[in-house]
């Protein structure tokens, strides 16, 4: 369903309303979380519909950004550089901040990536590497 309507929009919408609607969207949905499972049924079919949208699109993205020749290395240098850093200290950061009775700045920081990502998204629509 997502592939068919990047196939129509283009991809780049699509990764926009991932990113922009992550980082809009990530604080107020983990706020609104609770005991409910109606509540957290919700909340994750619109965190998974976000994420559909840029998978939906991902492997076109990155098959295009790299010549065949450097695809292996383009993707999984940043890939593996990018979970280390940001998969890897997850756990501890959030730990951290629920020390100081802040758990929610954790969603904070998550959101300020999603938006860093919307700029890489902007930066590369801009240029015209792929729609």
């Amino acid at each position: 369903m997502f592939g068919r309507l990047s196939d129509s929009i283009g991809r780049t919408p699509l990764a926009l309303v991932f990113s922009f609607g992550g980082a809009v969207a990530i604080v107020p949905l983990a706020l609104a979380l609770n005991d409910s499972w109606v509540s957290a049924l919700f909340i994750d079919l619109a965190f998974l519909a976000l994420t559909a949208c840029v998978f939906s699109v991902l492997a076109a993205v990155m098959a295009e950004r790299f010549p065949a020749r450097m695809r292996a290395s383009g993707i999984g240098i940043p890939y593996n550089v990018a979970l280390s850093l940001f998969g890897g200290t997850a756990p501890f950061l959030l730990t951290w901040f629920a020390s100081m009775g802040n758990e929610s700045w954790y969603f904070v920081y998550l959101a300020a990536l999603a938006f860093l990502v919307s700029l890489g998204f902007l930066g590369v629509a801009r240029r015209g590497h792929y729609h």
